[in-house]
């Protein structure tokens, strides 16, 4: 590959990327990165070879692009809209279930994405959203907005979710059962204990529980018992 000067590297252009400055990865010091701005909008740290080559193309808004087209915009949206809905409506219907942990609390949805489904869902595709990913207020007091919201899986949100102020375990839907000396995981939907098992490990008894969620496909917000 041809040895660019960072002078030489400014401003040049390949595909959807324009670099802005060459940048040093501690963790690579054997290899080049830049500092590129995207066609979307969108800054985007990547290896000088792969920009040169052509390899990298964009952002990853791009990959996004394509997965929607061949899959179909539909595939997306039907997954974004629910949770688009579920949003708004723990945050302003007082007749939700879990109205109570949001709009109650002085939780809101900010006028970009309220007013606008679509903006949340392009907001959604480029920021890392995946099927298998929930969305999640980093600052769990904070309201949804796009500076306060991540996609991650299961087990980080549960760490990020607030405790009942009876519980002692920090998670929900977990408890010490001091009879049998376990971690007591358990789930109850629709009126209904749908899981309930003990574990000797706590880590054992989290993971089984947002298992279950995922694998039942739960809503990620389910409230232990009353």
């Amino acid at each position: 590959m041809k040895k660019y000067l960072e002078k030489d590297l400014i401003g040049l252009n390949n595909n959807r990327l324009t670099v802005i400055k060459e940048v040093v990865n501690a963790n690579q010091k054997n290899k080049r990165f830049i500092l590129c701005k995207c066609s979307c909008g969108k800054e985007a740290v990547v290896r000088l070879d792969g920009f040169i080559s052509g390899k990298v193309k964009s952002c990853g808004c791009l990959r996004i692009e394509s997965l929607a087209k061949r899959r179909g915009d539909w595939y997306y949206r039907k997954r974004l809209c629910t949770i688009w809905t579920g949003i708004v409506q723990r945050c302003y219907n007082k007749k939700d279930t879990t109205y109570s942990h949001y709009g109650n609390r002085g939780i809101s949805v900010c006028n970009e994405w309220r007013n606008d489904m679509n903006s949340f869902v392009k907001w959604s595709l480029q920021n890392g959203y995946k099927d298998n990913l929930t969305i999640d207020r980093i600052d769990n007091n904070g309201n949804y907005e796009p500076s306060n919201c991540r996609w991650v899986n299961m087990n980080i949100q549960a760490v990020n979710q607030n405790k009942r102020v009876d519980n002692t375990s920090g998670y929900k839907g977990l408890c010490w059962n001091k009879l049998e000396k376990k971690w007591r995981s358990y789930i109850s939907w629709k009126g209904k204990r749908v899981f309930d098992k003990c574990f000797k490990d706590k880590n054992d008894a989290i993971m089984a529980r947002n298992d279950y969620i995922i694998k039942n496909n739960l809503p990620h917000e389910i409230q232990e018992d009353k």
